[in-house]
């Protein structure tokens, strides 16, 4: 009969997998996955210790061991498991819906089916705290179909002596057991208990290095730690209670007192009515914070001096403590959480919140973390789960290459890559990137690459020179200059025709270059590396101005004073530069160097202008970064075009 009878469950399935009888051929589980039976669950109740119930006992008193134990629970809920086939090399490979192994791990779901997330978590978590466990298996005597896949701790499920013998599943202290029995493991029927639920059991542990059948876990070794810091929480509880309990003494002097009342009205002669509306009016407001008393002061109406003490200071209080003090247990605290934090095994900054991953945004974490934490308990899982279960069931089903079904992973959704974006910029400004890397690595292909038309707009407004637009004569971009060396601007009145600056407000056009120019291949790099250079200049100039100004601020002096002047404006920020001045007056003459080596190689005037402008606009535009940023690609194809 086939593994997926229309009348067998996953449990007769993991039943077939696992034959309690001896057997001359390997057996397919590991030590660390075993089937449990009430036959052999009092042997494992025997390996219950009593560490164990100190971690469980902390995860319920100690916050800082509730949430460690939450990372693993977290992290492994977000990973996809499925069926795969492992290759020579080592690699898995996804096995598709439709092959025998895939659809007996769809029969793996939490109570009420939707995914396996639930039973993951528990997993992680219960690995993490004592490191065992019992993978269970239920199915309900009235449903066949109805299979709860669940990973219970040592305490929540005993077996019971009787005939026959019974699974008890305390869900909770107090609350009646429920009772689950074995299911038998003869034949491919459908399970059913003699009158109620039928269960398979798999003990599922991390195995002590010391004893095979113990369990080991990362909390094992903290125990003494987490003592210790409970016992620190309890000081500081009862140091706070007593602080709270007295709140000082308030001294009264006896002339400020009403007197006694009357004793004919009163059987209590030493009742004084003074004492008793101080204390009312201190006391009403913790009673009914909304009371006029909580706003209103007490008056007090007595003699200005009491003697020779001026009534004012007589009246005073007498602290018991003082409330600046801080408690001595805080330092311990935080020494014995970082030791915590070093001795598990998870991020250290998870637990300490020295990152972004304590704040649990999408519960991602980044590469390091999985590879070094989660990632091995993972493996694990995986292991545990393939070896109890999965592998077994494909072999007694017949499934072709069997020994090499696993459970395979994939942690795409937990695992958080590093924004390579900038770094991929910065390479390719440098030139040591292509276009449709860059594209890739910023989570775009070539489908978003623009076209021509749209690269030579980029151009023309980059560069500010419309020359790279097809009909650029009709609509020339801010700044540009006409064949005459004057500036161009929108408004013709004739198709074709370019409107000029009125000339009362233009400029006078620069004198055209005596020395001829020779262009070259050789030229265009020397004007290129010139280029760069005035880049570099322009920042040591603005970064000169500022220090000069800077010489009476002693907070910037500190921030300066290490730095070259390149690396001035960096160092002070946007905020104090603009109090300073602004970058362009900052930079304003920083090509000037530049312009006078171009006119010595011939460069016309009108050209030596408008580079001279691009190079010292670039500069100041990244005035305030860390480094001098390279000017981008298109400046060389643009200088040999103006050449």
């Amino acid at each position: 009969m086939g593994l997926f009878s229309p009348k067998m469950s996953l449990v007769q399935a993991s039943l077939l997998a696992v034959d309690p009888g001896p057997r001359a051929e390997p057996k397919a589980l590991t030590a660390a996955a075993t089937r449990s039976t009430t036959r052999t669950s009092q042997e494992f109740r025997q390996l219950v210790m009593p560490w164990q119930q100190q971690a469980l006992g902390y995860y319920q008193t100690v916050g800082e061991c509730w949430y460690a134990a939450q990372f693993y629970a977290r992290t492994l809920k977000k990973v996809r498991t499925f069926a795969a086939i492992r290759d020579e090399n080592g690699e898995f490979e996804e096995l598709p819906p439709e092959h025998a192994a895939s659809q007996a791990w769809d029969r793996v779901q939490d109570p009420g089916g939707g995914g396996r997330g639930q039973l993951q978590a528990s997993y992680g978590q219960l690995q993490f705290l004592i490191g065992d466990g019992y993978l269970t298996v239920t199915q309900d005597p009235f449903d066949d179909e109805e299979e709860a896949w669940e990973y219970l701790s040592p305490n929540e499920l005993r077996v019971q002596p009787g005939r026959p013998p019974t699974y008890a599943r305390y869900a909770a202290p107090g609350l009646p057991a429920e009772q689950l029995y074995e299911a038998p493991d003869s034949d491919f029927e459908p399970v059913k208990g003699p009158a109620g639920k039928s269960a398979v059991v798999y003990r599922l542990f991390r195995r002590d290095p010391q004893y095979s059948k113990w369990a080991d876990s990362p909390m094992r070794g903290v125990l003494k730690l987490f003592e210790e810091l409970l016992l620190l929480e309890l000081a500081v509880g009862a140091r706070a209670r007593s602080r709270a309990a007295g709140a000082g003494i308030l001294y009264v002097p006896t002339e400020l007192s009403f007197g006694a009342a009357d004793h004919a009205n009163n059987d209590d002669p030493k009742r004084d009515p003074f004492m008793e509306q101080l204390q009312a009016a201190m006391t009403t407001p913790i009673k009914d914070p909304g009371s006029a008393s909580s706003v209103v002061p007490f008056v007090i109406r007595g003699p200005a001096r009491l003697g020779d003490v001026p009534a004012k200071e007589a009246l005073f209080h007498l602290p018991i403590h003082d409330p600046m003090e801080t408690y001595p247990e805080e330092q311990l605290r935080a020494e014995l959480i970082r030791r915590i934090a070093q001795g598990l095994d998870i991020p250290a900054e998870v637990l300490l919140g020295m990152s972004d991953a304590n704040h649990w945004t999408a519960w991602q974490i980044d590469e390091a973390s999985w590879t070094a934490h989660v990632q091995p308990m993972c493996e694990q899982m995986c292991g545990d789960f393939g070896a109890a279960y999965l592998r077994p069931a494909c072999k007694k089903a017949n499934v072709e290459d069997w020994r090499n079904i696993v459970v395979g992973y994939d942690a795409a959704e937990i695992v958080n890559h590093p924004d390579r974006v900038k770094d991929a910029e910065a390479l390719h400004r440098a030139g040591g990137l292509s276009y449709e890397t860059w594209r890739e690595v910023a989570g775009f292909t070539e489908d978003d690459a623009p076209d021509e038309d749209e690269h030579n707009e980029w151009l023309a407004i980059e560069l500010h020179d419309a020359s790279f637009i097809p009909g650029h004569e009709k609509q020339p971009v801010p700044g540009q200059l006409g064949p005459d060396g004057q500036p161009l601007v929108p408004g013709a009145t004739q198709p074709g025709e370019v409107a000029k600056v009125p000339p009362d407000t233009q400029e006078a056009a620069p004198a055209p270059a005596e020395v001829p120019l020779a262009a070259s291949a050789a030229l265009v790099q020397r004007v290129v590396g010139a280029a760069e250079l005035a880049v570099e200049r322009t920042r040591e100039l603005a970064g000169s101005r500022l220090r000069s100004k800077a010489k009476g601020c002693v907070e910037c002096r500190e921030l300066i004073d290490p730095v070259g002047n390149s690396l001035v404006a960096a160092a002070l920020g946007a905020e104090r530069v603009e109090d300073f001045a602004s970058i362009p007056v900052l930079t304003a003459g920083g090509t000037d160097s530049f312009k006078t080596m171009l006119g010595r190689w011939g460069v016309p005037v009108d050209t030596v202008e408008k580079l001279a402008a691009l190079v010292e606009r670039h500069a100041a535009s990244h005035l305030l970064e860390g480094q001098a940023v390279p000017l981008p690609r298109a400046f060389a194809g643009y200088v040999e075009k103006v050449l």
